[in-house]
């Protein structure tokens, strides 16, 4: 199982769920998920320090970069 927390201007992930590593490692060019309780977390609030200011097609793109850069593994 997998969580994706989509919300750039202030990501909630982070403050309802605590990983149990907060250290962010990459797999080749892909960000691993972080995991609590063998479920899989992401959240800009994970790899960013606070929310970000921008609009329309950024936040498209951030998302679409994101989504596609994560990497999952196997999911049920």
């Amino acid at each position: 199982v997998g969580i994706f927390d989509a919300d750039i201007y202030g990501p909630s992930l982070p403050t309802m769920v605590t990983p149990d590593s907060d250290v962010v490692e990459f797999v080749g060019r892909q960000i691993k998920t972080l995991e609590r309780d063998g479920v899989q977390l992401m959240s800009f609030g994970y790899v960013n320090e606070g929310s970000a200011v921008m609009r329309g097609p950024m936040i498209t793109q951030l998302l679409d970069q994101f989504l596609s850069l994560t990497y999952w593994g196997p999911l049920d």
